[in-house]
């Protein structure tokens, strides 16, 4: 049996139907001749072959006997038609002498998978040229042809115009696929040359946030999605990867001052385009554009309430320019560089001093300092106290944000008020409990307090939350191994290094689990290579050598516990990377001297001896009884 071929196809901004002859571009309908129309379906259909001029002049024509140079006018009109400018190959590569090849990336499906949702700005046309090199002894056939074919453009134009009546926009929710989820890409720019890019991450990253408003739909982080930001990244694949109901990708671009969006919503399932807009508006009115998609989206997938209206039409400055150092000052953060952390720091500041009163840039500062904590050039004292602050005058302006809720919590967790950080943790989520870092760092706060399976739970949920994210997948490993659940550990942890081979957490866990089971030689090698990749992190460093210690190799072993004393000297190692060496040489008086150092420090090593399989050696002895109960409050 003959395979059907599939009726709709998808490239770029395009969809292609061949069973009504249509094209349409971001949801609006373009104008082909017949034989244009032929051309192009051709080529769709048998995209990445490369196609001989005779073969495709055979497809188009047939039997009639018409010049190249028809087949050559043909390929240029449709590639102005498509967009492409002079010397530039986006859809259709000439290969000189010989023929074309379709190059972009093409989906096709079946027809009846296909449910278009347009906005009221979307138009009908038909237009019927004259073509040139067609036969007498045929012109009675292609009379008839081209009667026919008004005929059915107007039958499909009358029914698509019924269609738009019965689905005016905003889309009813109740005639779409239910979605649950939904990941926002950034936005690509619609001429490559002089891309924005902060500019494209930056709409993202606010419909991302409007959009998580919604309590009631679970949308993927920006850290979730940074990655999808190539030209011709597929939204459908970037959807299945991120596990997703549906995506929202679009294209940007600025010129002077005024801002051209082209937006769309496709089902991941099926592959179809739910809901389209253009905007070509001011770039002062950019609010207006954010507000106008993430209204129109929810609308499309389901039946907004009045207080959740009010919410994503929430603006959260009125001044443009500020807006914009916002933005540029958060597609820095998210590299977590200690570089781009100090440059986003800049322009959160330059945006309050445009605007006083902006919310967001004063959690965008307390995010800054945070995660500067784990950077070499910023210490816990330096830093805590900044954030802190921010953080305060974030929720002072907005009570409803809960990044910065999320940051105090942290804070507290780092300086042992645990009672203080559970508060926090549980605000922010009952603020936006669709927040998969809340629920990460509450995770890592549950385990460190030893409540395992209210750990496990959480990370679990960050996970379905951002199932791509390095440090959800590797912390969830951890938390495993903690639990003592070793085998599990260590099949999380070679799924987050399926995602990158070279992330050092993930490494790290599974030197943990295999010198917890015995196996010390795995060990080794995955503390070595951890070791390599963190340019030998002084607590790395201390696991390394107490494993050698444990596989009898003491020579090894020793020679590590000289360079972390040469490192102390320097002040480049703590007093926890000498407790964790000094508990793998067995030295106990050594290792709880170091520990009481670590612990006046509030240092994470001895944060974790809850329940950390690690400190098992030292479980018997009263002074460590003590040390627990000293770090859980209870002096």
């Amino acid at each position: 049996m003959t395979e059907e071929k599939p009726h709709i196809y998808e490239f770029g901004a395009y969809r292609l139907d061949t069973t009504n002859q249509l094209l349409f571009r971001d949801g609006e309908p373009v104008s082909l001749t017949p034989k244009l129309f032929e051309t192009l379906r051709v080529l769709v259909e048998r995209s990445g072959e490369q196609l001989s001029k005779d073969e495709l002049m055979q497809e188009v024509w047939g039997d009639t006997i018409v010049e190249e140079t028809n087949l050559t006018t043909n390929v240029s009109n449709l590639r102005k038609l498509l967009g492409e400018k002079k010397n530039e190959h986006k859809y259709i590569l000439t290969i000189p002498g010989e023929g074309y090849r379709f190059i972009a990336p093409v989906r096709a499906m079946p027809v009846d998978s296909i449910q278009v949702v347009v906005t009221e700005r979307t138009r009908t046309s038909l237009t019927v040229e004259e073509e040139s090199a067609v036969p007498l002894v045929q012109a009675h056939r292609r009379l008839r042809l081209i009667l026919g074919g008004v005929l059915l453009a107007l039958l499909v134009g009358a029914g698509y115009l019924l269609l738009r009546r019965q689905t005016s926009p905003p889309a009813s929710a109740s005639r779409l696929p239910i979605i649950k989820s939904i990941a926002v890409l950034p936005f690509k720019p619609l001429v490559a040359d002089g891309r924005d890019e902060w500019l494209e991450f930056g709409i993202a990253d606010t419909l991302i946030m409007k959009l998580s408003d919604l309590k009631r739909l679970e949308v993927r982080p920006t850290s979730a999605v940074r990655a999808y930001n190539g030209l011709q990244q597929d939204a459908v694949a970037a959807g299945r990867e991120q596990e997703v109901d549906a995506v929202l990708d679009g294209s940007i671009q600025r010129s002077g001052e005024r801002i051209r969006v082209n937006v769309r919503l496709l089902s991941v399932a099926t592959g179809q385009q739910l809901w389209a807009d253009k905007f070509d508006e001011k770039f002062t009115d950019i609010f207006s554009v954010q507000e106008s998609i993430s209204t129109q989206v929810a609308d499309a997938i389901m039946k907004v309430t009045g207080e959740e209206k009010q919410l994503l039409a929430k603006r959260y400055s009125q001044n443009t320019e500020a807006y914009s150092l916002y933005l540029q000052g958060r597609s820095l953060w998210n590299k977590r560089t200690a570089d781009s952390l100090n440059t986003s720091i800049k322009f959160f500041n330059q945006a309050i001093e445009k605007d006083p009163n902006f919310a967001l840039a004063y959690a965008g500062l307390a995010d800054s300092y945070v995660v500067l904590v784990g950077q070499i050039d910023a210490s816990l004292s330096e830093s805590l106290p900044k954030a802190k602050g921010y953080a305060l005058k974030a929720i002072e302006l907005d009570p409803q944000l809960p990044e910065p809720h999320v940051t105090l919590a942290t804070i507290a967790a780092d300086y042992w008020d645990w009672d203080e950080a559970e508060m926090q943790f549980k605000r922010a989520l009952g603020l936006n409990p669709n927040y998969a870092t809340a629920h990460q760092w509450y995770g890592e706060y549950l385990l460190h307090r030893g409540r395992l399976d209210d750990a496990l739970s959480e990370l679990q949920r960050a996970l379905a939350l951002d199932p791509t994210s390095l440090i959800i997948n590797s912390q969830l490993g951890q938390t495993l191994y903690v639990a003592r659940r070793y085998d599990e550990s260590i099949a999380q942890s070679r799924k987050t290094l399926e995602l990158d081979r070279d992330f050092v957490p993930a490494h790290w866990t599974l030197g943990m689990v295999y010198s917890q089971k015995g196996m010390y030689q795995e060990a080794i090698s995955e503390f070595e290579k951890a070791v390599r990749l963190s340019n030998e992190a002084p607590h790395l460093l201390a696991l390394l050598g107490a494993t050698y210690e444990k596989a009898g190799d003491r020579s090894s072993a020793q020679k590590i516990l000289e360079k972390l004393k040469r490192l102390l000297s320097e002040k480049l190692a703590q007093p926890g990377d000498m407790a964790i060496i000094y508990i793998g040489l067995r030295d106990k008086e050594s290792a709880f001297e170091w520990l009481e150092k670590a612990y006046l420090e509030r240092s994470w090593v001895v944060r974790d001896v809850k329940a950390e399989p690690f400190f098992d050696p030292l479980r018997s002895d009263p002074r460590f009884e003590n040390l627990v109960r000293r770090v859980d409050g209870k002096h």
